[in-house]
């Protein structure tokens, strides 16, 4: 019969316990870096995206205050400078009358485009512009 002290035998570390631990390790290593590397990426992608909307709600308000005849295709380069836009974001104002016979509602749309990871992104906002009477 074997005695229990032959088959036990209490060496230290092993190779495979070693082999065993670095696995767990590395595994381990990768999955916490990995969510880090999620949590980063979507909390960065929300910030530039409610900046583009921020860019392009101050636009549209902008529009607002304007005077209508003000309104027009060439108002990009004003709101772009007047709001500090960053060149990251490309915006484009476009303007159209929403009827052809009477020249009193435009169709106002604000397109705020730019890239993340590789991947092109646009936030639009369209609104209508009304022509202010003054009644005396």
């Amino acid at each position: 019969m074997v005695s229990l002290s032959k088959v036990k035998q209490n060496k230290g570390i092993t190779g495979i316990d070693m082999a065993i631990s670095i696995c767990v390790i590395v595994i381990f290593v990768g999955l916490i870096s990995g969510l880090f590397y999620n949590i980063y990426s979507h909390s960065t992608a929300v910030r530039i995206n409610a900046l583009a909307v921020d860019y392009a709600i101050k636009m549209a308000e902008e529009t607002d205050r304007m005077q209508y005849e003000e309104v027009n295709n060439d108002i990009n380069y004003e709101l772009r400078s007047k709001f500090q836009i960053p060149d990251a974001y490309n915006t484009e104002v476009s303007v159209e009358d929403y009827n052809k016979k009477e020249d009193v509602i435009k169709i106002v749309t604000i397109k705020v485009n730019y890239e993340f990871m590789n991947h092109d992104e646009e936030y639009v906002i369209k609104k209508l512009k009304v022509k202010e009477y003054k009644y005396e």
